[in-house]
């Protein structure tokens, strides 16, 4: 792979790496773009280039990184300002709608991310004291139904070295799910929470999508209903200045998502920015009971609940 003179390798797992960190690189090679110039050099040049300043975000006592844009911003420079760039204006003559959908940042799933702040749900077992699997009956008792949940939490090692575990769940329709997974197997473009239209997909047993973004820029923990869905039950997505959540035709809030960080590793005010770390972060989606009633009536079949765990390491070990 050449960069003007320069051979930048790229390993298959790190084109993988960079191919998940954000929906973005997908599009762009289904667009004809090849970013393996991009993902090789960016591997091999972005520490260097940024070292003075990343030092700021290095928690040595935790053995970690403090998230930053540093990364994030490269990578968009090297695709904007490198040989990509007549490959963009290209595409951008040629398809402009779609261009400017995909190509720049989403605005819109940035803002409902952050003003969907809200407190954690007690009803979540924490990622490092849950099971690796399992499939429970819904509790259909409640005023609102948890549909899908994410969370993140970092636990200690050995009393400093944080180490990670995810949980994710969501509300299947047929007792088992697709890929093990609790969500939609379609990974699309977060734009498709607000255009309010069906789209060209299949309603399936797991009838929530995410939108699960690693990138520091558009950090995200969004769940949401599948499009097709939420227009069979008359669901109107709200402006995302005032979070992620859809009313009815009355106006009523029936649909919302909650997310929350918590637990910083700075509590006090000798800390710098290699403190602003939250050890536990996360979203939930909420549908209304009598919502959740309709929605079943939809798939005519009994819902369960699928949880999966994945842990960095046994939790024997942890402190």
């Amino acid at each position: 792979i050449f960069w003007g003179d320069v051979n930048y390798p790229l390993l298959p797992s790190e084109r993988s790496f960079y191919l998940e960190l954000n929906y973005r690189h997908a599009y762009f090679e289904k667009a004809g773009l090849d970013l393996n110039q991009v993902f090789a050099k960016h591997q091999s040049t972005w520490y260097t280039k940024h070292k003075d300043l990343l030092n700021l975000y290095i928690n040595r006592f935790n053995k970690i990184w403090v998230s930053h844009i540093y990364s994030s911003e490269y990578a968009l420079e090297l695709i904007n300002n490198g040989y990509l760039s007549n490959e963009l204006r290209d595409w951008a003559e040629e398809q402009e709608l779609m261009f400017y959908k995909v190509a720049t940042l989403s605005l819109n799933a940035i803002a409902a991310q952050i003003n969907s702040a809200s407190f954690r749900p007690i009803e979540i077992i924490r990622p490092w004291q849950s099971s690796n699997e399992s499939l429970i009956a819904v509790d259909s008792s409640k005023d609102w139904i948890l549909l899908a949940h994410f969370e993140d939490e970092y636990k200690a090692i050995n009393y400093s070295e944080l180490v990670l575990a995810k949980n994710i769940g969501g509300i299947t329709f047929s007792g088992r799910t697709t890929d093990n997974s609790p969500y939609s197997g379609y990974r699309l473009h977060p734009t498709v929470i607000w255009d309010n239209v069906p789209i060209a997909i299949e309603i399936e047993e797991t009838p929530t999508v995410a939108f699960i973004h690693q990138d520091p820029i558009e950090f995200l923990r969004l769940l949401w209903l599948n499009p097709n869905l939420a227009q069979a039950l008359n669901l109107t997505t709200s402006d995302p200045a005032d979070g992620l959540y859809a009313t009815n035709e009355n106006n009523e809030k029936v649909l919302k998502l909650e997310s929350w960080a918590l637990e910083y590793l700075g509590l006090n005010s000798n800390n710098s920015l290699h403190d602003e770390m939250p050890k536990l972060t996360g979203s939930a989606l909420f549908l209304r009971r009598d919502y959740f009633d309709n929605l079943c009536e939809l798939y005519n079949h009994t819902p369960k609940y699928y949880t999966r765990s994945f842990k960095s390491q046994d939790a024997s070990e942890l402190d």
